[in-house]
């Protein structure tokens, strides 16, 4: 079994901040990692625009993580808290699961792209 390459973990509270730019819409993200950052501009357009969502309503970033799990190339991103309800539909491409497992997490959004699970988990 491949061991979990944990790529960044991003508590919120870093000073250096970024944008990750998605059409004209800019949110903060905290950038002590560059490979963390270039990897939430890589997810799916579909999660990505979830991931946006949340980010601007206020959720945190708790981790991104490129675990290679459930696939080899799989981007796992975790956030703080559960999902707005408009956030589970958002992108047609998108599938929203109600995971509800306090050794795993509440909710999980996937996406997945070019034979790929990408994955953003509360």
């Amino acid at each position: 079994m491949k061991a979990s390459r944990t790529l960044a973990r991003l508590p919120g509270t870093e000073p250096a901040i970024a944008a990750l730019e998605d059409a004209a819409v800019s949110v903060a993200v905290p950038t002590h990692n560059a490979q963390a950052i270039a990897m939430l501009r890589a997810m799916p357009d579909g999660l990505r625009t979830c991931l946006l969502a949340e980010l601007r309503r206020g959720n945190r970033l708790v981790a991104v993580d490129q675990p290679d799990w459930p696939q080899p190339g799989s981007i796992f991103v975790s956030l703080a808290d559960v999902f707005h309800p408009s956030t589970r539909s958002l992108s047609p491409d998108v599938h929203w699961r109600d995971v509800n497992d306090p050794r795993w997490w509440r909710e999980e959004l996937t996406q997945v792209d070019a034979g790929v699970e990408h994955m953003v988990v509360c």
